[in-house]
């Protein structure tokens, strides 16, 4: 079984990892349209503001959004 500081780093290093992963998934999608966040960097506030809140809310939205057009 984990001690507390050993499970605390687990959730945190989680944590961690998926908000970066939703900065650089975020950037690649076109956001403008979106009511609730209109860019990567909002998300990434949001998620290490209220990450319970915000990450499973990105996951819903992020299939509603077009990825940006190639340059």
């Amino acid at each position: 079984m984990l001690d507390t500081s050993r499970m605390t780093a687990l959730i945190l290093l989680t944590i961690l990892g998926t908000t970066i992963w939703l900065g650089f998934d975020a950037s690649q999608r076109d956001w403008r349209n979106n009511s609730f966040a209109r860019s990567a960097a909002i998300w990434v506030l949001g998620a290490v503001a209220m990450w319970l809140v915000v990450f499973p809310l990105y996951l819903v939205q992020r299939g509603r959004v077009p990825l940006k057009q190639a340059r």
